[in-house]
């Protein structure tokens, strides 16, 4: 599965500044309805007659949900411009049924990868593969062993609880990962090139982490 991220050339810039401006109109369109829905509060209160000491609460809340959703969206901003978060487009269908192909992420630097987290890996330097960077799902960490058999996947000799997993995992002898190794699948495991075909992965060449998709 090929993960495509917008770099910063004419078209993907134009494309990026689309999804900021998309991404605008979403915060812009939750704090109105937040602001809407306080509006209506402080309309009650004032048929209720209350103490301008409750008003003022009220009026201080709905300044502070405003602050959060422009906070909110300047770290968005900010952070895909210094490269921290990323945008990107599944093309493939190697993570089915989790990502689709087609569908659209948002990923984030993360220094501290855990089992079972969706990473995207470069993979512009390594012959085995023709794309620039593949999406997989981290199974093994570094120090642990790996053994598939009989469609079923060890993890230190115990049976990982594989969830995720669509189609038949192939069997695979013992391995130790070192201290900069990752074992990384694909869940669509018959549609998918992993660390069963190529073995495993660096943790230096993890780009991002993968938190939301739509």
């Amino acid at each position: 599965m090929i993960f495509q991220i917008f770099s910063f050339n004419k078209k993907k810039r134009e494309q990026a500044k689309k999804d900021i401006d998309a991404l605008k109109v979403k915060v812009k369109n939750m704090t109105h309805s937040m602001k809407k829905g306080f509006k209506n509060q402080v309309k009650s209160i004032q048929e209720s007659k209350m103490e301008d000491a409750d008003l003022d609460k009220v009026n201080k809340l709905k300044d502070l949900v405003t602050l959060a959703s422009t906070i909110m969206l300047t770290i968005t901003i900010a952070g895909f411009v210094l490269g921290f978060i990323h945008f990107g487009t599944v093309n493939g269908n190697s993570m089915n049924d989790t990502l689709y192909n087609g569908d659209n992420t948002l990923s984030i630097k993360e220094n501290d990868i855990k089992r079972n987290d969706i990473v995207i890996i470069d993979t512009s330097s390594n012959p085995k593969f023709q794309c620039e960077y593949i999406v997989k799902r981290v199974i093994g960490v570094p120090g642990d062993t790996i053994e598939i058999k009989n469609n079923k996947i060890y993890i230190n000799d115990t049976v990982y609880d594989d969830i995720y997993a669509k189609g038949i995992t192939e069997n695979m002898s013992k391995k130790t990962l070192s201290d900069n190794e990752v074992f990384a699948l694909g869940d669509n495991r018959e549609h998918s090139k992993d660390s069963i075909d190529v073995g495993a992965f660096q943790v230096d060449d993890i780009e991002w982490k993968v938190v939301k998709s739509w």
